[in-house]
């Protein structure tokens, strides 16, 4: 209904696919048989670190840690790509912190969810659900040697999807902007309009 406003297309679309699918086939859906191999042997390749972990995170203590965990690997991936790094700004961390804790009994508007390596988080991944849609905010992952070749990320992404659809969510959604991961699970655009309106 906003486009009868008027404006004009938005430089990036938004990304998303249709959750139509069992959740056991979510790594069939998103990935050819080459890729899943991969995956297999990347995830092999962590558990001989430590146990290997994918967990929604609810407790107020773990929400804490893995908030400080992705902002620290968040604020060292933007130093590496000589990037001004949006997170350290206080009244973005408070945001983060205030919309990911439980308040009045009621489930946090932003949900946290991590990849372990034994009791290492390796990645991280923080979106918002209403309705049927469940969306991406952030996410963060190690690049330290001896995970960073395994893909914690795209590996704790498939889990988020899988979640998704056993929560019998009908769309999932990585928000505006492009990235190649993006790509990879995300099958349709979205087109956005910008409108700028006096008031």
């Amino acid at each position: 209904p906003f486009v009868s406003l008027g404006g004009h297309l938005s430089p990036s679309p938004g990304f998303k696919r249709d959750l139509d699918f069992p959740p056991d086939k979510t790594a069939h859906m998103l990935h050819g048989g080459e890729t899943r191999k991969k995956m297999r042997k990347k995830e092999r390749r962590l558990s001989e670190i430590g146990v290997l972990d994918y967990r929604q995170i609810v407790d107020p203590a773990e929400i804490s840690r893995v908030l400080d965990v992705f902002l620290d690997q968040k604020g060292l991936r933007f130093r590496q790509k000589h990037i001004n790094n949006p997170f350290a700004k206080p009244g973005a961390v408070a945001f983060l912190q205030r919309g990911s804790a439980p308040a009045d009994g009621r489930k946090p508007a932003i949900e946290l969810y991590a990849l372990f390596v034994g009791e290492r988080i390796i990645a991280t991944f923080g979106g918002t659900s209403a309705g049927t849609r469940f969306c991406g905010m952030f996410n963060s992952f190690c690049t330290e040697d001896d995970v960073v070749k395994s893909s914690p990320g795209d590996l704790l992404l498939t889990h988020v999807i899988e979640t998704q659809c056993r929560r019998g969510l009908t769309t999932f959604d990585l928000g505006v902007g492009e990235a190649p991961y993006k790509l990879v699970v995300c099958d349709k655009i979205e087109e956005l309009t910008d409108s700028y309106i006096p008031v």
